[in-house]
């Protein structure tokens, strides 16, 4: 099985490794995934890469250092200043399909061995200024009349839609539902998309996954491992069991479902009288989020919860829907962002299926006043 690397990962290489047509003008080929655990040796122009191998399949870090006998970590991997490139962090690489789909150089000179999702998502939020997260739902019916209504028009669409946003937003949210209900085909088109989002954009899978014991833990590898998302969403009515698996790896993250924007979530949400249940869940979340990777989905649509929320819990971050077609309450979702600067505000049908204009140029402007309202700073 032959490894690929695609052109701008070598750029972002050649960025950090101070080489320039050498790098670019080669490739990086694996010529075998090796079993667990398993470190294998790649070469790129006299350069050693050891990469190591989880369960036969996926490449977890890799490591780049002066050519040296395999096996052997020369000292400025782990610290030398005359040698400022230390570690290089992949997370996520599909070997079997010949596909990288995220890349992680953080720090100065690329000087860490990896980004925690807290950090990430901060960056993200700074690079673009906004707080905006656009929600990837492709239903079939909606699509402009163009696009096939097939798992390749679907794939047409959403490709689209990353084009005329992808600079305005730190985030994409993608509803898993919308892409399951076409079977496996479904499946190949999230990882398609996947490696195709540009790397500076954090990727939360809304799968609202909730179960114990080994599902949990399924769950978890399936959307933070194989589909290599940055963050999840999370149903806690099986209690914090159903949480743990998911933010075991401070790389990455979820958020619980807490306050939703659906009107009925008030059967279940508001029930208890001194002491809510949505109260319950956020203070459960709150004191599982040691590692900074937890947050809340808490709805605009109920203004005086998320107030509440942000002053109860000032350092969670929140994932705010139901703005733009659910008519969620916009500025009341841009304060609670703002009082802590980690938070996003997610618009789906507003950007995706814009009530006037003609495609793509309507999605690009529905994009860019959002982004725009959204703003971090007034």
């Amino acid at each position: 099985m032959q490894i690929e690397m695609p052109d701008h990962l070598l750029q972002l290489l050649a960025k950090f490794t101070g080489s320039d047509q050498e790098i670019l003008g080669s490739r990086m080929i694996a010529n075998q995934r090796g079993a667990a655990g398993q470190e294998n040796p790649l070469l790129i122009d006299g350069e050693l890469f050891l990469v190591t191998v989880q369960a036969g399949r996926w490449i977890d870090d890799i490591i780049i250092g002066q050519p040296q006998v395999f096996g052997q970590f020369p000292k400025h991997m782990i610290g030398d200043e005359a040698h400022p490139l230390q570690t290089c962090t992949f997370s996520g690489k599909k070997a079997n399909f010949g596909r990288w789909l995220r890349l992680r150089i953080c720090g100065k000179n690329g000087i860490l061995p990896h980004m925690k999702y807290v950090q990430f998502f901060s960056q993200c939020i700074h690079e673009k200024g906004s707080f905006l997260c656009v929600g990837i739902d492709p239903d079939p019916a909606k699509l402009p009349g163009e696009f096939e209504r097939s798992p390749e028009g679907i794939l047409a669409f959403v490709r689209q839609l990353i084009e005329q946003t992808h600079d305005l937003t730190p985030a994409y949210k993608l509803n898993l539902a919308f892409f399951e209900r076409w079977g496996w085909r479904g499946w190949q088109i999230l990882e398609t998309v996947l490696t195709e989002i540009p790397d500076d954009i954090l990727t939360i899978g809304d799968a609202k996954r909730g179960d114990i014991g080994n599902s949990s833990r399924f769950y978890a590898e399936a959307l933070l491992e194989t589909l290599s998302f940055d963050a999840v969403t999370l149903s806690p009515y099986l209690g914090s069991e159903s949480i743990a698996p998911f933010i075991e790896d401070d790389r990455k993250g979820a958020f619980v479902l807490c306050v939703t924007s659906n009107a009925s979530g008030r059967d279940l949400q508001d029930h208890g009288t001194d002491f809510p249940l949505y109260r319950r869940t956020a203070d459960i979340v709150n004191g599982l989020n040691e590692r900074e990777n937890l947050g809340l989905v808490v709805g605009a649509t109920k203004p005086e919860q998320l107030s509440e929320l942000r002053l109860a819990y000032p350092k969670l971050p929140f994932l705010i829907p139901g703005v733009g077609k659910q008519g969620g309450a916009a500025q009341a979702a841009v304060e609670a962002c703002r009082a802590n600067g980690l938070g996003l505000i997610n618009v789906s049908r507003g950007i995706s299926y814009p009530a006037e204009g003609v495609t793509p140029g309507n999605i690009r402007a529905a994009a860019v006043r959002y982004a725009k309202l959204f703003q971090t700073e007034k």
